[in-house]
């Protein structure tokens, strides 16, 4: 599914924040160059927000912080066939809990 965002961006360039002047998210700008020798300070900052990795100043990679999340949580997050079932799932025809529970009752008698 490709995603085309077209918003107006805020820029710190002192600080090297991005702000999608829309949808508030922030975003930190990191070359490979700086990441090398900033790891630690980008990690931490990837943990609040997403940190956009630059190669030759255009955007190469995003690093996401997950720290507190479970392992399973963090496998299912990226995981593209589990999103694909997610939505072939909320596809299907739905059953109201009210429902359910009138099918479960005229099964148990």
């Amino acid at each position: 599914m490709a995603m085309q965002i077209r918003k107006r961006l805020v820029i710190d360039s002192s600080r090297q924040w991005f702000k999608l002047a829309e949808s508030g998210d922030l975003m930190k700008t990191v070359s490979m160059k700086n990441l090398q020798k900033h790891l630690k300070k980008s990690l931490d900052a990837a943990q609040q927000h997403k940190v956009v990795i630059t190669r030759k100043g255009k955007p190469a990679a995003i690093l996401i912080g997950v720290e507190g999340e479970d392992w399973e949580t963090v496998v299912l997050q990226t995981s593209a066939p589990f999103w694909k079932l997610i939505e072939k799932r909320r596809k299907q025809k739905t059953v109201l809990l009210r429902e359910m529970k009138q099918a479960l009752n005229k099964s148990s008698r």
